[in-house]
């Protein structure tokens, strides 16, 4: 019942450029590609939260668990087409985004770019579902394969033993909502928070900004942004401060991002892994690239959590866990450095 999937969105939209691209490269067009932004010669694309396929995902994982259950016995059978029905939605919407931009190049960007670009979209899903229901038919198990469970009949119910029932599962069901009421009430909200970093060694604080971008968090405890100059580099340095984290205000979470998407401004032009060397600890970090019409952007971020940092959202959420547990004032912090990017990325990973 909780809602989810927003995490998948990045990963499948990667996949859906690397695809997409590799195809056209197949094809024999040239293709100029920047993280999800890539140019034909007869037109520019990019991958968009829309075409990551997500919504191909969830459908297909619903009605091939529908189709698993009421066509197959076989537990076997039942969990290797719900697997397929898993993968096959990831690579069709691969190929939909590569038959959106090939119908595109060769009508010279007449088709394929208003409403039909997504009704080719739905009526390709249609086409890819029936033909996997079709092959799942071959293995289709008869009706004398299925063996129904005997049916026991009662003259009789046994009251008290349903009412003892019904009150445990009450019980249980009542103590979930009653400990989290706890827990919220059980740090200050909304702390007043000052944090002051002092210019350290050669690097001094700058009194204006040198970009107009700023990391997109949602509804943090406090946030401060300062910015530092050494020898002619220029450094950014944001931290988003979590303290009482609940729905909507928390550290690790989807919305929090370097920049939204469709940004009127910025674009995400490459993003991957790096390493920094913390007070003598290495410690894995994210990178991202951003460009404006006048300014690119290299950028670290990571996570710190109760004195442990990290980039990695599902070991931050152990991390979170076991704090809020066992700390009397959890506090966590989103940090991001960057620098301005010029001809060589190893420069600006350097400053930082």
């Amino acid at each position: 019942a909780v809602p989810m999937g927003e995490g998948l969105i990045p990963p499948l939209m990667d996949f859906t450029a690397d695809f997409a691209v590799a195809m056209l490269q197949l094809t024999g067009i040239p293709v100029y590609r920047e993280g999800l932004f890539f140019q034909l010669p007869t037109g520019n694309w990019s991958v968009v939260e829309g075409c990551s396929g997500v919504r191909y995902l969830i459908a297909s994982l619903v009605l091939g668990t529908l189709y698993a259950y009421l066509t197959y016995t076989s537990y076997l059978k039942r969990s290797l087409f719900i697997i397929a029905s898993l993968i096959v939605p990831i690579i069709a919407n691969g190929c939909r985004a590569y038959g959106i931009v090939m119908i595109a190049h060769l009508s010279d960007m007449k088709l394929a770019l208003g409403v039909d670009h997504f009704i080719y979209g739905w009526v390709w899903f249609g086409i890819v579902i029936f033909i996997m229901f079709y092959i799942g038919s071959l293995w289709r198990d008869s009706e004398e394969e299925s063996t129904p469970l005997p049916v026991q009949s009662s003259s009789s119910v046994d009251t008290k033993k349903l009412m003892n029932s019904a009150v445990g599962v009450l019980l249980l069901t009542l103590a979930w909502p009653t400990m989290a009421l706890v827990e919220s009430h059980k740090f200050v909200e909304n702390l007043s928070v000052n944090i002051d970093l002092p210019a350290t060694g050669e690097w001094r604080e700058l009194d204006d900004s040198f970009t107009g971008w700023t990391p997109a968090y949602q509804a943090p405890a406090a946030e401060m942004h300062k910015y530092y100059k050494s020898n002619g580099r220029k450094v950014g340095l944001y931290l988003a401060l979590y303290t009482n984290q609940k729905q909507d205000q928390e550290l690790i979470n989807s919305q929090n991002v370097m920049i939204e998407q469709k940004h009127a401004v910025w674009a995400e032009k490459g993003k991957g892994k790096a390493s920094l060397d913390l007070d003598g600890q290495t410690v894995a970090v994210k990178e991202s690239i951003l460009r404006s019409y006048n300014q690119s952007l290299y950028i670290n971020h990571w996570y710190w959590i109760d004195g442990d940092n990290t980039s990695n959202e599902y070991l931050a959420k152990l991390i979170d866990a076991r704090m809020r547990l066992c700390s009397d004032k959890p506090t966590a912090l989103g940090i991001v450095v960057y620098t301005e990017l010029g001809e060589k990325k190893e420069l600006a990973r350097d400053t930082l």
